[in-house]
C-alpha cells in the first residue's frame, strides 16, 4: 500500500528510536550511517543453499520529524542503493579479505572506522 519494503519500515523504526533516545538534551547528528546487508542472489539462485550477501549504506535521518518524511528519505536511499549494483562489490571485498595479510586488513578496517555507525537487518 505504501510502496515500501519491510526493510524500509525497519530502518525507519530504527531511525525513529535512535532519534528519540538521543533527544535527551543533546544535539543530534543529522544522520547515522547504517550498513544494511542484502541478498545478491539472482532469480535462478533463490532455491540454492548458502548465501550470497552484499551490502549498502543508508544515512538514517535523525533530525527529520514524523514517520512520513523519515520513511520517504529512507525509501529513496534504499531504492537507489539496490539498483546501482554496489551491493555486489561488498561480496567481493569480503572474499578478498581472506587473502589479505592481517596487518593490511586491520589497517583498512581502522581507516573505515567511524564511517558506519551501526548494522541493521530484518533477516532472522
Amino acid at each position: 500500500v505504501l510502496g515500501v519494503t519491510i526493510n524500509d519500515l525497519v530502518l525507519t523504526a530504527v531511525a525513529g528510536a535512535l532519534s528519540a533516545a538521543e533527544r535527551g538534551g543533546r544535539d543530534l547528528p543529522a544522520t547515522l550511517q547504517c550498513m544494511v546487508p542484502m541478498s545478491v542472489r539472482s532469480a535462478e539462485e533463490r532455491a540454492s543453499l548458502g548465501n550470497r550477501v552484499g551490502g549498502f549504506t543508508v544515512a538514517l535521518p535523525l533530525r527529520l520529524r514524523g514517520v512520513g518524511p523519515r520513511l520517504a528519505a529512507i525509501r529513496t536511499q534504499t531504492t537507489r542503493a539496490k539498483s546501482d549494483g554496489h551491493g555486489s562489490a561488498f561480496t567481493g571485498l569480503m572474499q578478498a579479505a581472506a587473502y589479505v595479510p592481517a596487518v593490511l586488513f586491520r589497517a583498512a578496517a581502522q581507516r573505515a572506522e567511524g564511517r558506519v555507525h551501526l548494522i541493521c537487518t530484518n533477516v532472522p
